[in-house]
């Protein structure tokens, strides 16, 4: 396997199970950890490993798509949350009882307007800071899409798409929340710096070569 199947592989996987937990259990799901950290959000843990390798991930396939950057990049997002649909039907086929159906195409739906919104941001940051160093490049860009993508993927999902496929209607800035935005804000930052160096020595275990083979 060469590098880019690789990391579209991580990629794909990740935004499908994370839609899939937030579609099942929403955004404001606590955990109780007990002694000083308390309880948190459990969409916290999502955006840390999952969003923060997406956004990662996003970056080294930056480097690899110079050329037709973002007509790869929309067919990679489209593409993650139209799987997310074809796995959700999939697994409700075989009987695990998840979410409603209207609630999985918001998620899918703000998922993909998110995820551009994101990437065009981290585009923009990533190709600013060119002539830095790549760790910087991916934690500088992810620090600014991190947050476009809280803010804009849960405003979408509760306070557009799911009012308008539910049939009820609701303020736009009630589905704001900024406790939860932070959280996931923070925990996509730390989550992409790690994944920026655990990315690197994974494709290296596993041997995965830098490109195709001929």
């Amino acid at each position: 396997m060469n590098r880019e199947k690789f990391l579209i592989g991580m990629y794909l996987g990740a935004i499908v199970i994370a839609n899939l937990v937030v579609a099942k259990w929403g955004l404001e799901v606590v955990a109780d950890l007990g002694g000083a950290i308390g309880k948190i959000q459990v969409i916290f843990f999502t955006s840390l490993i999952l969003i923060g390798l997406d956004l990662t991930s996003r970056d080294f396939l930056h480097e690899m798509w110079k050329e037709d950057l973002w007509e790869n990049m929309m067919k990679l997002i489209v593409g993650g949350s139209l799987l997310s649909l074809v796995v959700n039907l999939f697994l409700k086929v075989i009987g695990w009882d998840g979410a409603p159906w209207d609630i999985v195409k918001a998620i899918a739906l703000a998922s993909t307007c998110a995820f551009f919104c994101a990437g065009v941001a981290d585009t923009y940051i990533y190709q600013l800071l060119g002539d830095k160093e790549r760790i910087l490049r991916i934690n500088g860009s992810n620090v600014v899409s991190g947050f476009v993508d809280s803010l804009v993927f849960p405003t979408l999902a509760w306070g557009v798409f799911l009012p308008m496929f539910m049939g009820f209607s609701m303020d736009i800035g009630s589905a704001v929340n900024w406790n939860i935005t932070a959280q996931m804000t923070a925990a996509k930052i730390i989550g992409g710096f790690i994944w920026a160096f655990g990315i690197v020595k994974l494709a290296e275990m596993l041997e995965i070569e830098e490109k195709a083979s001929d």
